[in-house]
């Protein structure tokens, strides 16, 4: 087989996944660091897109009807399983799981997170996964439904977790992670949703997994 077959075979079974998965095109906006201390946010910088790239991109999102921006900068954030196309990296065309660079540091601890995103498409969602032990991470899923925590130990499944829960009958979109010594909680337009006791303070890396794109998330932050 040529190495152009090769090549051909490889971006066809990429933009297959992308439409059994999720795909986003990049357009000239990539998300930013706004700040210079360990927080993660989104911005509007402008930059050229080689056309190369632009086309690889454009082949993957009519694959996966869906346009937009992604959601995450590759500069900030880590793909725990990066897809790479024809020395291009893709990843954060797809809803795989994403590390921000910036807990990775021995003295990162997280401290609080800001998540406002539209769910109207079905089955949308964001994990935000926060350090609370040994390999051991607390998982919020946000989505249409409000919010739910979970554990994972790993990378294993997520396993539900006891929390005290303030129903509301209001919808929310525009969710705040508030940490305090031993608990976390959850307020949303003002109005604490859930509270569940963690161990606080822990170091390890933040992710993120997501089927959202850039555009349908107004704010996204993570703060340590």
């Amino acid at each position: 087989m040529s190495e152009h077959s090769k090549t051909s075979k490889v971006v066809t079974v990429a933009v297959v996944c992308a439409a059994c998965l999720v795909g986003v095109v990049l357009d000239l906006r990539l998300e930013s660091l706004r700040d210079g201390d360990a927080r993660a946010s989104l911005g509007t910088d402008l930059v050229v897109v080689p056309e190369p790239e632009r086309q690889l991109r454009e082949r993957i999102e009519v694959a996966s009807g869906l346009k937009g921006r992604p959601l995450l900068s590759l500069e900030e954030w880590r793909a725990v399983e990066p897809i790479v196309i024809d020395g291009v990296d893709v990843s954060n065309m797809f809803s795989g799981e994403f590390i921000y660079s910036g807990s990775l540091s021995s003295d990162f601890r997280f401290s609080g997170a800001v998540v406002d995103a539209v769910f109207s498409r079905a089955g949308t969602f964001l994990d935000l996964g926060v350090p609370s032990g040994p390999n051991t991470s607390t998982v919020f899923r946000f989505s249409a439904r409000g919010v739910e925590p979970f554990r994972r130990i790993g990378r294993g499944p997520l396993e539900p977790v006891d929390h005290t829960a303030f129903p509301s009958t209001e919808a929310c979109s525009h969710f705040q992670v508030v940490t305090n010594p031993g608990e976390q909680s959850v307020v949303c337009d003002g109005i604490t949703r859930l509270q569940i006791k963690v161990r606080t303070g822990q170091q390890g890396g933040v992710w993120i997994a997501s089927n959202l794109t850039g555009g349908e998330v107004r704010e996204l932050k993570i703060s340590g």
